[in-house]
């Protein structure tokens, strides 16, 4: 989420700048895409909600890729470290790359975007809370999305810093 902040709010010089490998050309076409979740050249996307079919986004894909993105058909996934696992490519990879093989197990992907169904919130006047209810499709972590929606973290884990993100060979 912290690289789709950084497209907002930077210029696509700003942003080749601060990310080495990514040329002025992909920051445009990053700073140009309407949804607030970036597609990244390289990104895994999975139909949605199935997760039958994973596939590479590349930028000539980008129309077709986020139409459906805003459809929900698909969604970037994000990497579970591990061995036998689907890795991402090219930008998307360099990101991943520092966490693929850190742990001898087999590894998977998760949604990194998730849309909640059956959302419903309702207040008791009396007691002065609120009960929100919701729906997460199967492997998706509720906690983060509570997370997301009160931006915080809900229980106080820190979590230790990644490394920086490696320049593209």
């Amino acid at each position: 989420m912290h690289l789709n902040f950084l497209v907002q709010v930077l210029s696509p010089r700003e942003i080749a700048r601060e990310f080495m490998g990514l040329s002025v050309k992909q920051a445009q076409i990053l700073k140009a895409q309407q949804h607030y979740f970036k597609l990244l050249n390289g990104d895994v996307l999975c139909h949605y909600p199935s997760f039958r079919r994973c596939f590479y986004h590349y930028d000539q894909d980008l129309g077709h890729d986020v139409e459906r993105l805003y459809t929900h058909r698909l969604a970037p996934t994000g990497l579970l470290p591990g061995h036998k696992v689907l890795l991402a490519k090219d930008f998307a990879g360099s990101f991943e790359e520092p966490y693929s093989n850190l742990i001898d197990i087999q590894g998977d992907r998760r949604y990194a975007l998730v849309f909640p169904t059956d959302v419903s919130f309702n207040y008791n006047t009396q007691k002065a809370q609120g009960e929100l209810r919701f729906f997460l499709p199967k492997g998706a972590y509720a906690t983060t999305f509570l997370e997301e929606l009160a931006g915080k973290e809900l229980f106080g884990l820190e979590l230790p810093t990644p490394p920086k993100t490696p320049a593209l060979p």
